[in-house]
């Protein structure tokens, strides 16, 4: 693992020299996703971020790397939606273990538009082998339900973000808030 970032060159912005600063320590603390494991890998992770409007740590501990691509929760999806769009823009109308409905309304928008994902629609599309989604389909169907309407009708607030799943990587869910993660999360490893 890199410790260290090269020198920064001389026309480097002085926020964007303190970026860099803050994603070698950031790396160093441990306490990121286990693939923002190089300062350069998280300088990424922060910049995609601060292109979205979050803070550099929210960045980081948000924007996943499934295979060379940045990803996201969709909850992150939905933060970045309410932001531009307000507290309205999204709305679980249904949402049972077999199928979840999302109603939503861009700014500007005269009415509202409805998706529903299914059960049916996770096994069609294979999804369903995930242990995750025999434990939690409440949560698997809110999580693919959000990160669909957000490509379809709010592909401006996500950054062409997907989820880490949808990329085929390996998520869990916590258990106590239904919060949806890569699985590599689980093995960082706080400094004592």
């Amino acid at each position: 693992m890199a410790e260290e970032i090269a020198p920064s060159p001389v026309h480097l912005s002085p926020e964007m020299q303190e970026l860099r600063y803050q994603a070698a320590m950031a790396v160093r603390s441990k306490l990121l996703p286990g693939e923002l494991d190089t300062p350069e890998k998280a300088l990424v992770a922060m910049q995609m971020g601060r292109e979205l409007g979050l803070s550099p740590m929210y960045a980081a501990r948000q924007i996943y790397v499934v295979k060379g691509k940045p990803t996201c929760s969709s909850e992150l999806m939905a933060n970045l939606i309410y932001r531009r769009h307000g507290d309205n823009a999204l709305r679980m109308t249904e949402w049972t273990a077999e199928r979840v409905t999302v109603r939503y309304k861009r700014k500007g928008w005269d009415s509202f538009e409805e998706f529903t994902y299914t059960m049916d629609d996770a096994k069609r599309a294979g999804l369903t082998n995930n242990p995750s989604w025999s434990k939690f389909p409440h949560a698997m169907l809110r999580a693919r339900a959000i990160s669909t309407v957000a490509r379809a009708a709010f592909p401006d607030c996500i950054g062409g973000m997907y989820t880490p799943d949808e990329l085929g990587g390996d998520i869990e869910v916590d258990p106590d808030t239904n919060e949806i993660h890569p699985a590599w999360e689980q093995t960082l490893i706080p400094v004592q």
